[in-house]
């Protein structure tokens, strides 16, 4: 339990950051620099046993959700009449924030099957003008995943940016289909909600709030991309796609990443039974395993030749031994 407590130590020393600045921002510097000495002591972990009642692992997902609601809004709205350097410093760090700590504990929780828990989530979607993609990740993605009716599928030779507009754009327009009034209630939720910040907070603060959104739902992107890039499931004589495997999905058994991200590398195991809580994942035996951690991952994805250097070689390997047929950009 005590190792998922990384994200509470980042949001309150971020908040403190950019609150009181000095021996704050040094904290914060700490923090970051812990987290990545972690992941290079503690390396590769598969699978690590929850010893607590579900309970507490759910109790933890509302205190850090009420603590980036709170990180979040307040930061906002010391935005206005700010200077331009803390503008770029709020919207870096609640994009990261948000995107994180937020969207992952969303996607956990509009997984459940509370009322309660799935309004959380979608309450933390909203801090990043991201209501729709709950939607379009439970009856979509899981639906459809590697195969060429999942726009958050990435096509092999399809670079983080070209997917980036496929997958953002395909949502956007989708979700105004007259079949999805979903679509059609968040953003009038969001076109409200950024009225009523700019009325009350000026320009500003509407733009670091649309910035940071925008920051984030690129990070959410960036883990879509890695997380089923170039992969694709075999569709039968009549029609129908084979069921979604260990095949379809790059895992990712580092410790760390899977610490910050609700163990959101095992993700096989999530697309498998998505409604198993992440304290409960473990990692399948599955072809396709990420060579780094997220972080360094995401990083390569942002280079695309550096990205198709290394997840290439390995999908032109197991294509060669059957393994899967790539959906090609």
């Amino acid at each position: 339990m005590l190792r998922y407590c990384f994200s509470v130590l980042f949001i309150g020393s971020g908040w403190a950051a950019l609150q009181y600045g000095g021996l704050w921002m040094a904290a914060l510097g700490a923090v970051g620099l812990s987290f990545v000495l972690f992941h290079f002591v503690v390396g590769r972990k598969s699978n690590v046993r929850s010893l607590m009642n579900n309970r507490w692992y759910t109790g933890y997902l509302i205190l850090i959700s009420a603590m980036l609601g709170f990180a979040t809004l307040h930061d906002l709205t010391k935005i206005s009449g700010s200077s331009w350097s803390y503008w770029i410093q709020s919207v870096l760090l609640l994009g990261f924030s948000t995107a994180a700590i937020g969207i992952t504990t969303a996607h956990e929780l509009i997984h459940r099957r509370s009322r309660l828990l799935r309004g959380i989530g979608y309450f933390l979607l909203m801090l990043v003008n991201h209501g729709p993609w709950a939607h379009q990740h439970l009856h979509i993605h899981h639906r459809w995943v590697a195969t060429p009716n999942d726009p958050a599928t990435a096509r092999y030779g399809e670079n983080l940016y070209s997917f980036f507009l496929r997958s953002y754009g395909g949502l956007v327009v989708g979700s105004f289909r007259k079949d999805r009034p979903w679509g059609r209630f968040f953003w009038m939720a969001t076109l409200i909600f950024s009225v009523a910040i700019g009325y009350f907070g000026g320009l500003a603060m509407m733009t670091a709030w649309w910035a940071q959104s925008l920051l984030a739902i690129f990070l959410l992107e960036t883990a879509n991309y890695i997380e089923h890039y170039g992969l694709a499931r075999r569709k039968k004589p009549n029609g129908i796609y084979e069921p979604v495997g260990p095949a379809h999905s790059w895992d990712c058994d580092f410790f760390f990443s899977n610490t910050i991200l609700l163990n959101l590398g095992h993700h096989s195991h999530h697309h498998e039974s998505p409604m198993v809580h992440y304290q409960d994942l473990t990692q399948k035996s599955g072809p396709f395993r990420l060579p780094y951690g997220y972080l360094t991952m995401f990083l390569f994805a942002f280079i695309p030749p550096l990205w198709f250097s290394v997840a290439h070689p390995i999908l032109d390997k197991k294509n060669s031994d059957t393994i899967t047929l790539p959906l090609v950009a």
